[in-house]
């Protein structure tokens, strides 16, 4: 029976069937016999249906008010056709009236353009086919919605008859604004109004709608609505659509924003284009890229200026995050993007400092990348002084100092601002040594970094110094450079180091103040035991003052500079023949091994190296260092623990807690050849140590990376010490290297492949390795620094 119906309706030229319902009773139209009736909804109207067959039938068009009423019903509504009554089925009233409804809409006489999906948000209401039929009927082709809002409901008579519901609204589209009425069964009515003297007046029975012509009671709860959209209505077609877009994007209702904003670019506004690559961009979508060059090509033409364009983010409140993709994709299109691309750069950015929630990383890279770019686009000056305040907000990098294999995200910023920064002065002409120095610092074991650095050309004498010394670190790190021997040692009698220059130069930066490192610090430090001096004059012959005349040198020199009282020296020997360590108690001491004074040994040490060796030694004493073992240090057991062999003290050169008294009193009794036993065997603890670190499945934990960083920032403070005592890079190096029997292999490396390539060969099968790494970027990089630069002029050499 459907397909009957449906082939009669397309017979009859009615369009296709979209729904029906079978009505109750018969009914005869044009003389023909009673047949049972149907209610069908096509494309041009609502049409009562009684048929034979595809070929033979009639149907009358319920808009027909001249033929057709409706009666409402308690239990159900009936339909009068003719003066013959058709009984609408229980249950079914809604369906027929909405019918009705729709095919009444349908039938004006007008050219209707194709119905638009509505989605409900804050400018429309009603999303449901009744508001798409409306919509359908009161907008031109071309013409684009903003808004659909109900102004309050009231009942009239029906042209079908009976008392109905009817709801008011008022429509905003891109070229017009109307007032319209719509009833339950399709009655429509509609005004235009006069968009410009759109205006909420008050009254004392409520808030009404006027454009100086008229006025229209609204509900009082949708007033300030009603305000809102009379102001996109003063507004031009194309800008009423992107200002609707935005305050929706704004209001976070985003499912008609990009469709608005299309049809301001079709009218256009070029700009509106760029915001939707922008949601585009935010989105995934794909294609962008094409559509950009063209959207830029857009703005040329349209002369679109950067400020609209800056002032039309400012205004959307795109996140920075949103923006990021689309200044990605701009970034592709190079000098053709500009000015534009620039103007958004600086707008997200200033979006991105105002937010609370940004983090001091991600602020950072928006000022590196802006700085970059403002520098690309020929702006050098903002360039300049972009990145020189982001550098003075910059914290200490502690990552970079510590753990250099991984460059860290203030690392890479810092780098990048300093880039900027020397191609900033070279477009002027000239070589920003500073920067140059600041970026051979961070990466201090780069042969291009100190290669830039020593090309350079400067007719300041700092600058002129800087660059020398940039020239004599390259050449110590090449083959063979710590070959020759080390300069003489210095003989003056130099005033002792100030406090201030303690603490504030001569300290490693980040162990200076009450920072978290510092304090942590303090606590690893803490007082320990006095050790017993008679067990090293049973043990150990003293330094002699003839026999080693540049020890006891640079002993003296070392102790006046660091304002430390009379530091005894001892000499060991065998298994504790290598390295030195200075030990601090009532009667500070420091142990050289033999192997140090023998002129024609391995492990001699001559010259400024001794001013190195002893400095960074007796600095331990200076900056209040006490002893902890490597062992511990990796196995996270340092700080006040009291089991560590007083031997260690002897056999390792690093930080050590030389034990109690009541091991002092032990060792004491021990003889020779006890004592050579406990020496070796603490020589393998390390060895100990690592495969219960390593065994364990888990990472080392905050307290013990604390530990080592910590322990490396005592490390490092003694060697800037060192350093500023001997004035002798190649010297400080060349102690480094001899100061440990592991170490010696790495010296001989040094003379084939280079420093550095010996180190990094080497560094992941050794920790020892890795902290000497450490200490060689810290000892170069403090080489080049300003620290550095005022203690050779103050004189300290």
């Amino acid at each position: 029976m459907s397909r009957d119906v449906e082939a009669f309706l397309v017979e009859r030229g009615l369009g296709a069937m979209e729904r029906r319902l079978r009505l109750g009773g018969r009914l005869s139209l044009d003389g023909a016999p009673e047949q049972p009736a149907e209610l069908c909804l096509t494309g041009s109207g609502t049409w009562v249906v009684v048929h034979d067959g595809r070929f033979v039938g009639s149907s009358l068009n319920t808009a027909d008010a001249t033929r057709v009423r409706y009666q409402c019903g308690r239990l159900s509504d009936r339909l009068i056709v003719d003066e013959q009554t058709l009984n609408v089925p229980t249950g079914r009233a809604g369906d027929a009236r909405r019918m009705i409804a729709l095919g009444r809409l349908r039938s004006q006489e007008r050219d209707r353009p194709p119905l638009r999906p509505l989605s409900r948000d804050r400018y429309v209401d009603a999303d449901d086919e009744l508001a798409r039929e409306l919509v359908a009927l009161l907008l031109s082709r071309g013409d684009d919605l903003i808004a659909l809002v109900e102004l309050g409901r009231d009942e009239a008579a029906s042209a079908l008859g009976p008392s109905v519901e009817r709801t008011h609204y008022f429509v905003l589209s891109a070229e017009q604004a109307l007032l319209a009425t719509l009833a339950e069964l399709g009655d429509f009515a509609s005004e235009s109004l006069n968009a410009a003297s759109l205006r909420v007046e008050s009254h004392v029975d409520g808030p009404s709608l006027s454009d100086g012509q008229g006025v229209r009671r609204i509900d009082p709860k949708r007033k300030a609505l009603v305000a809102e959209l009379c102001e996109l209505g003063r507004l031009a077609p194309a800008e009423r659509l992107s200002e609707a877009a935005r305050r929706l994007h704004v209001s976070a209702q985003a499912s008609r924003v990009r469709q608005l904003l299309a049809a301001a670019e079709r009218r256009g506004d070029a700009l509106s284009s760029l915001l939707a690559l922008a949601l585009a961009c935010h989105a995934g979508s794909e294609g962008v890229r094409a559509e950009l060059s063209r959207c830029v090509t857009r703005l040329r033409a349209s002369g679109v200026t950067a400020e609209a364009v800056s002032e039309g983010f400012r205004r959307w409140q795109f996140a920075p995050s949103a923006g990021r993709e689309l200044l990605s994709e701009l970034s592709l299109l190079g000098a053709d993007a500009e000015p534009w691309a620039l103007a958004l750069h600086r707008t997200l950015r200033a979006r991105a400092a105002a937010e609370r929630d940004t983090s001091d990383d991600r602020l950072s890279r928006w000022d590196v990348e802006l700085a970059e770019h403002e520098l690309l686009a020929g702006e050098p000056a903002r360039a300049r002084s972009l990145a020189e305040a982001r550098l003075r907000a910059l914290g200490p990098d502690e990552d970079a100092a510590f753990a250099p294999i991984h460059d860290t995200q203030p690392t890479l910023s810092r780098l990048r601002l300093y880039e900027v920064l020397c191609r900033e002065a070279h477009g002027r002409g000239v070589d920003d040594v500073q920067a140059l120095a600041a970026l051979a610092r961070l990466e201090p074991l780069s042969e291009a970094r100190l290669l830039s650095l020593s090309k350079a050309q400067s007719d300041e004498p700092t600058a002129q110094r800087l660059i020398a010394r940039a020239k004599q670190v390259k050449s110590l790190l090449a083959p063979s450079g710590l070959s020759s021997v080390s300069s003489k040692g210095l003989s003056d009698s130099p005033l002792p180091f100030d406090s201030s220059t303690l603490e504030q130069r001569l300290r490693h930066p980040l162990a200076r103040g009450s920072g978290r490192l510092a304090t942590r610090l303090s606590e690893l430090v803490a007082a320990v035991p006095e050790p017993d001096l008679g067990f090293l004059r049973d043990f150990c012959e003293e330094l002699s003052e003839s026999r080693h005349a540049d020890a006891a040198r640079a002993l003296m020199r070392a102790s006046r500079l660091l304002g430390l009282p009379h530091v005894s020296a001892y000499v060991s020997h065998g298994a504790r023949s290598v390295g030195l360590r200075a030990f601090g108690s009532s009667e500070p001491f420091v142990l050289i091994g033999e192997r140090h004074l023998s002129a024609s040994g391995d492990y001699a040490l001559s010259g400024s190296e001794f001013d190195f060796a002893l400095g960074a030694e007796l600095a331990h004493l200076a900056f209040g260092h006490q002893r902890v073992t490597a062992g511990e240090v990796w196995a996270g057991a340092a700080g006040k623990t009291k089991n560590a062999l007083a031997a260690l003290g002897f056999v390792l050169p690093v930080v050590v807690d030389l034990g109690g008294a009541r091991t002092q009193r032990l060792l004491g009794r021990l003889g020779a050849e006890a004592f050579e036993r406990a020496t070796r065997g603490a020589l393998r603890l390390p060895e100990l140590f690592a495969p219960r670190v390593a065994g364990s499945g888990e990472p080392i934990g905050q307290r013990n990376e604390e530990l080592i960083l910590a322990h490396r920032l005592v490390q490092l403070s003694a060697d800037r010490a060192g350093l500023a005592i001997a004035q002798d890079l190649g010297g400080a190096l060349r102690a480094m290297l001899l100061s440990r029997a592991d170490y010696r292999e790495l010296a001989s490396a040094a003379a084939t492949s280079g420093l550095v390539q010996a180190l990094e060969t080497r560094r992941s099968h050794s920790p020892a390795v890795a902290d000497l790494m450490v200490r060689v970027r810290a000892i170069v990089a403090f080489y080049l620094s300003p620290d550095f630069e005022t203690l050779a002029l103050d004189g300290a050499g």
